[in-house]
């Protein structure tokens, strides 16, 4: 629809590589390096039926034809024969003879309505958070032993292992670990995470030590023959931490959109899955549940942008139809409709002022205070969002690169945590933050650390007793350490499933069963 209307532009929201561009003169297509076009020199009505060849393979019906054929008519006497085309190629774009192959002609003459909304079970709201930093986070040196207290020999090895790659004690912000059973107790938080440290001294958050995907327990002795994934790649480790299914047992669906599925059909809950300008397989759940994602802009609320007359047309295009209809058709004009009365909806919402959070992901979870601050009237039970940040791949430059990037967690982080405050929900929400995998503890020739495998993550919120390291962080980092299996790739000791293990309880799984 975005290319028939303004062709490939370098807008955000146009179809075309953003930046592409300058702003345009306000012409048709001014902006556009390329736009879609089909020149016939017959009239209208077979203009139309080209379209319907081309485009619909011939499926568009009579009805519809008619019915675009009328709005053809009104749009060349008014705007010219060029606006009425694209207009045209903008409306057959959203029928479902575009989209499917099944017959549509059979239409009852009523509008098509919205689903109902389903009915919230009489229970406390609950909400998990996931901030996944892509590129895999080199998160030894975001959790790292201090020099001066029990830690300094753990601090030593690091540093001689690390080299240029590790963390100047003088650059860590101290916290304590005591009552974790880790090697010692004295660790330290990147300088340029402060609001971890607060969040953790304030007794709301966990650090998860030396944790990542694991199918069963290995040593460095047998890794390679009994780990079966593409370790220490970037998109088969991100897949295998947003699916946590190492056996394939539920292929397609990510662990959020699981245990939302257990809300839903076993606890009778209403549900909600969210994106924040990203696609994720951590939020898919089962096919047949007929489950859609919602991904939500990165800042505030957009709705379809079409005058009201196109409106009225895309909902007749769309119109109920009988029961012997196509099933797919069906369920392509049901779905429109359903996602253009919810973006209605969520516009009021996402449109409503809240706090402020600097920084580059900042705008993102404004949008997740938006949509927890509404659940109630939303009328939702359980929510799960997932916010992405990128540029953690730091084979050159680790301590400059992270002190670049790290700023923007920080900011996001602070901010969401204070609003979630100030609404009251912090024991009601859990915020985790990972990445697909660590780096080497090893430096390589670019002053950079290599792919990974065991990272430390941090946890906050959902009622957790805080000021703990969970896991269990390395005793050593040398290459005669259990957990080195060479190039300094650190081997996890703890799986994705014991982080969600807990979670999942505090989320409302309590059936062992559903648990496997």
């Amino acid at each position: 629809v975005q290319l028939s209307r303004e062709g490939m532009t370098g807008s955000k929201d146009s179809f075309g590589r953003v930046g592409l561009l300058e702003e345009g003169t306000g012409e048709p297509y001014s902006n556009a390096v390329g736009y879609l076009s089909y020149q016939s020199f017959s009239n209208s009505t077979m203009y139309i039926g080209d379209l319907d060849t081309l485009l619909t393979n011939g499926r568009l019906g009579e009805t519809n034809k008619a019915s675009l054929q009328a709005i053809y008519n009104n749009t060349v006497s008014t705007f010219g024969e060029e606006m009425a085309r694209r207009v045209i190629q903008q409306l057959i774009a959203t029928t479902p003879a575009f989209h499917t192959t099944s017959s549509v002609e059979r239409k009852n003459g009523k509008k098509r309505l919205p689903a109902p909304t389903a009915l919230p079970a009489e229970v406390e709201y609950k909400a998990i958070v996931v901030f996944n930093l892509f590129g895999g986070l080199d998160s030894f040196n975001v959790l790292v032993p201090k020099d001066g207290g029990d830690c300094s020999d753990l601090y030593s090895d690091y540093r001689r292992e690390r080299g240029i790659a590790g963390m100047l004690d003088k650059n860590l912000l101290p916290i304590n670990a005591t009552g974790s059973g880790q090697p010692c107790t004295d660790f330290g938080v990147h300088m340029k995470l402060p609001s971890f440290k607060k969040i953790y001294d304030a007794g709301h958050g966990i650090f998860l030590a030396n944790f990542g995907h694991l199918s069963k327990p290995v040593t460095k002795y047998d890794w390679r023959l009994e780990t079966r994934t593409d370790l220490f790649s970037h998109f088969k480790m991100n897949q295998e931490a947003q699916k946590v299914d190492a056996f394939h047992e539920q292929a397609g669906t990510g662990v959020l959109g699981r245990l939302l599925d257990i809300m839903q059909e076993k606890k009778n809950m209403t549900v909600g899955p969210i994106a924040i300008d990203t696609v994720t397989v951590m939020l898919d759940g089962k096919p047949h549940l007929g489950r859609p994602v919602d991904i939500l802009p990165d800042n505030r609320g957009k709705r379809l942008d079409f005058s009201p007359e196109l409106q009225a047309a895309i909902e007749n295009l769309n119109s109920d139809t009988r029961i012997n209809s196509g099933i797919f058709s069906n369920y392509f004009s049901q779905t429109l409709i359903n996602t253009m009365d919810k973006t209605d909806t969520l516009w009021e919402y996402l449109n409503t002022p809240i706090r402020d959070i600097s920084g580059l992901r900042g705008n993102n979870f404004e949008q997740v205070l938006k949509m927890i601050g509404s659940a109630s009237s939303r009328g939702v039970n359980r929510e799960a969002f997932f916010v992405e940040l990128g540029g953690f791949d730091t084979h050159s430059s680790v301590i400059p690169s992270l002190d670049d990037k790290l700023p923007t967690v920080d900011e996001a982080i602070d901010g969401f945590y204070n609003g979630l405050n100030e609404m009251n929900m912090l024991d009601k929400v859990t915020t985790i933050i990972i990445s697909e995998f660590g780096r080497t503890i090893s430096p390589n020739t670019n002053d950079g650390s290599d792919h990974g495998w065991g990272g430390n993550y941090f946890l906050f919120g959902g009622g957790l007793e805080g000021r703990r390291i969970l896991g269990n962080y390395p005793e050593g980092f040398a290459e005669s350490d259990p957990t080195n299996i060479g190039r300094g790739r650190i081997l996890p000791t703890k799986s994705w499933d014991a982080l969600w293990y807990g979670v999942s309880r505090w989320y409302g799984v309590d059936d062992d069963t559903d648990m496997d």
